[in-house]
């Protein structure tokens, strides 16, 4: 008797994203169904990862997209980057002018949207490329019958699209969950064969106003957003202030911090002046898990000389969350977080373009446009019951367009229409 070949997916995975948090719980869902997976990390130099080790306890096959270079594709990048480098000269807009040059040399003109402007600036091309031509080995070495990845939003991830599109091979992008709440964020449909996987209604018709077309969007939910709803803490205010080596009595303050923004420094001047402002509060200042920076930033706040403001990295942000008072953010996932466990947010934006993200838009937030007015959002939320109540309608708002209670549903959800892609194809 000829046994059925079972179905073989294969699911690209950014380590410095969260997408590896959506990704997981789709993946256990899908093995349930006798769907082989295989799990491609994009980026090398984060071995030290825990994905490989929880991909080898669960008997999930694991690589590295490099895995895929052999020395013909060595041969042919460095012969690419010459061509590269000498075209240079000849090009007066290199961020808009790369993508297209990067674009014709992997031969995808295909009548579809080709225009890469903007999407590659100079110190990229060579990380683009060389990931590029590992991603066309492993399709020719795996041949899937679905292929899901999250970071569509690149220039990688338009490769990622184009080429499985040029192979007849359908794809399901989940982008990543902080990318859904960016309104900034241009989103590509390539092929017919392409679905995306959407939170809810928000990033559903932001997308379709973008691309122009609501078939792609699929709603399902996600993975990490219904981590965050369900995640119980596990330290309490009196806990985390006993080991900060604060008393028990004190009120908590939390600042998200966003990697490598020019405001920084300004903005942790500024945290550091209000909170002498409120010395019967502390503040705890978390910088992002990928931050290099974090001993400057302790350093500019020891300088300053307050005992209320500790720098660190220490606790789960579930935890922080559950026992602060405020949460502080420029435009970080944790104001999501803070949304779902029903906390008051501020969000700074010192820039001169809108909000990345729709917390203030929806009521959601106090939106601070300059430090000025820092003080007095704190306090307002402090001691005015008539804006927490305006914060509290606002988060519902969100909520509503933006869910994170599917009851742990969403995993399935995703597994449905993966399968529902493979057996269009079949």
């Amino acid at each position: 008797m000829k046994h059925k070949k079972r179905a073989q997916i294969l699911i690209l995975v950014d380590f410095l994203k969260n997408d590896y948090r959506n990704i997981l719980p789709v993946i256990s869902s899908l093995m349930k169904k006798e769907v082989c997976c295989k799990i491609i990390a994009t980026d090398k130099k984060h071995k030290g990862h825990l994905l490989p080790k929880i991909a080898g306890e669960n008997g999930i096959p694991f690589n590295f997209l490099e895995d895929f270079t052999n020395a013909e594709t060595s041969c042919n990048l460095n012969k690419t980057l010459k061509i590269y480098k000498a075209k240079l000269k000849h090009l007066h807009c290199v961020s808009s002018r790369a993508g297209l040059f990067l674009y014709n040399n992997f031969s995808l003109l295909n009548g579809e949207n080709n225009d890469f402007s903007g999407f590659i600036g100079f110190k990229r091309v060579k990380y683009i490329l060389k990931r590029g031509f590992a991603f066309k080995e492993m399709l020719n070495a795996e041949r899937p019958d679905l292929l899901i990845f999250s970071d569509e939003q690149s220039a990688l991830g338009k490769f990622y699209a184009l080429f499985s599109g040029s192979r007849r091979i359908p794809y399901l992008c989940l982008p990543d969950l902080g990318d859904q709440l960016l309104e900034n964020l241009p989103v590509y449909a390539f092929t017919k064969t392409s679905r995306y996987v959407v939170l809810g209604k928000g990033p559903r018709d932001f997308f379709r106003r973008r691309q122009g077309s609501a078939k792609h969007f699929m709603v399902t939910g996600m993975p990490l957003a219904d981590t965050f709803a369900f995640t119980r803490p596990q330290l309490n205010r009196e806990e985390i202030l006993k080991r900060f080596g604060f008393k028990k009595d004190k009120g908590l303050f939390l600042f998200a911090m966003q990697d490598s923004l020019p405001e920084n420094k300004q903005i942790l001047d500024s945290l550091v002046s209000l909170m002498r402002l409120f010395p019967n509060k502390c503040l705890i200042i978390r910088p992002h898990p990928a931050s290099e920076h974090t001993r400057t930033y302790y350093s500019q706040v020891k300088a300053a000389g307050v005992s209320n403001v500790i720098v660190s990295k220490s606790f789960e942000i579930s935890d922080l969350i559950n026992a602060c008072e405020i949460i502080i953010t420029v435009y970080s996932l944790t104001g999501f977080n803070a949304i779902i466990k029903d906390k008051p947010l501020i969000t700074i934006n010192l820039s001169p373009f809108p909000d990345n993200m729709p917390y203030a838009k929806y009521g959601a937030a106090l939106g601070v446009y300059e430090l000025d007015g820092l003080p007095q959002a704190v306090e307002s939320i402090l001691s005015n019951v008539a804006i927490r109540k305006k914060l509290f309608n606002g988060r519902k708002n969100f909520l509503r367009d933006y869910p994170a209670y599917n009851l742990n549903s969403s995993k399935d959800r995703i597994r449905d229409l993966a399968l529902s892609c493979i057996k269009k194809r079949i």
